[in-house]
């Protein structure tokens, strides 16, 4: 077993006194159940401020936050500065085992109140288990802070913050989300590792996010692109994201398994230029190792991980049909959409469209099916050759291979 130990500035590996951190439930507690709908109450952070830290810190806790209770109402953005040093305070007394539970604390305790000082001055609640645990990273930004980087302890998922780029202390969580189900919203592939990214506040310029691929077909990684969800823009879609080097993560050593977190204990304070660590890997049942990184540029965070740029677009026999001019084919035109991985892509619209000749559609404009199937619905032939074309749409930085098709048929 190893102990969390208080590192400067950059985190290395240290081979003594480090322990795992329990992950298990606690007994629910209604001082802090409510905490995933609202915020806990002042009266419910009270308590759990005397249950989660020692005795002898009870009254300086309780102080600073009545204070930033009081003063959040003429002073809000003072108040939020408190509230993160207070988060930033709570950090170090967990890395160094100073809250009640000592080595094993309740984990999910510390999560309620380091989101209650978050919510009760009106910042977003961005801590979970995960991000204090396995395969996550929590990083507090300042204005004037330098170039920061926050990185899992694993190496496998991280976040460069340029200078300049917060415009108050904002604290930055990573945590590792499951293999499945897919997180991505969208019908492209998807291949592991995913993290979910939160912030406090948002950035004026773009950050570099990172995530390592568990694949080991170089081919294959060559083409993937880090994308996440906008559903601030389109519930249903997602942003892919221009190819970005990222050399805060290192993939060597991925294993994939059973699709859950993995990982190490990573916290990084900036406010006090500090950075704290947990070493020490979960259990895992490997199946295979490799992989590579890939990153892009954002200034919004969401869950983040590998899509295949590339799916396939097939034309359905028959390719030319002839038929008497001003006669509807017999075999309304149809294309199939297909991923490399063999999935049925459903909902992507597909325009058919007139290339040549005389003749005319109706249903021009569809979505495939369940079956991954698009077809016009008729096409009328004019007097000699004609020719129709089908064109799948994609969002930027996706393709369709095959796509526009070019179906033939002439008009006798």
């Amino acid at each position: 077993m190893r102990r969390p130990v208080l590192l400067a500035a950059l985190c290395c590996a240290v081979a003594t006194a480090c322990s795992d951190r329990p992950t298990q439930p606690a007994i629910p507690d209604p001082t802090f159940a409510e905490s995933a709908a609202k915020c806990i109450t002042p009266g419910g952070m009270e308590h759990l401020i005397r249950t989660t830290f020692q005795p002898a810190d009870h009254s300086t806790v309780l102080n600073r936050f009545r204070d930033i209770l009081q003063l959040f109402g003429s002073n809000p953005t003072e108040a939020r500065r408190r509230a993160i040093d207070l988060v930033n305070f709570t950090l170090e007394r967990l890395n160094t085992n100073r809250l009640v539970g000592g080595s094993s604390p309740d984990l999910p305790r510390v999560v309620a109140l380091l989101n209650g000082f978050l919510c009760n001055v009106g910042l977003p609640k961005v801590f979970t288990v995960d991000a204090l645990g396995d395969d996550g990273a929590v990083g507090i930004i300042s204005p004037n802070d330098p170039t920061t980087t926050v990185v899992t302890e694993t190496q496998h998922a991280g976040v460069e913050i340029p200078g300049g780029s917060v415009e108050q202390p904002t604290v930055v969580t990573i945590r590792r989300l499951p293999d499945s189900p897919f997180p991505l919203l969208t019908e492209f592939d998807q291949y592991p590792q995913f993290y979910e990214y939160h912030s406090t506040a948002g950035f004026t310029q773009d950050v570099l996010v990172g995530v390592c691929v568990a694949v080991e077909d170089q081919g294959l990684l060559s083409r993937l692109r880090l994308a996440h969800n906008v559903p601030a823009v389109n519930p249903t879609t997602i942003e892919v994201l221009p190819f970005a080097p990222v050399p805060f993560v290192s993939c060597g050593d991925i294993e994939v398994g059973s699709g859950a977190p993995r990982g190490m204990f990573d916290l990084a304070g900036g406010l006090l230029g500090r950075a704290l660590a947990a070493l020490g890997p979960q259990p895992l049942h490997a199946m295979r190792k490799g992989g590579g990184g890939i990153g892009g540029t954002v200034r919004n965070f969401s869950p983040f991980g590998a899509v295949d740029t590339l799916a396939f677009m097939t034309r359905v026999p028959p390719l030319e049909q002839h038929v008497a001019a001003g006669s509807a084919v017999g075999v309304p035109p149809a294309v199939v959409l297909t991923t490399p991985r063999g999935h049925l892509m459903s909902g992507v619209p597909v325009t058919f469209a007139i290339l040549s000749g005389s003749g005319t559609i109706t249903g021009g404009l569809t979505a495939s099916d369940a079956n991954g199937r698009a077809a016009v619905l008729s096409w009328t032939i004019g007097f000699g050759p004609n020719q129709l074309s089908a064109t799948a749409s994609a969002p930027a930085g996706l393709g369709f291979l095959g796509s526009p098709a070019t179906f033939f048929a002439r008009g006798q």
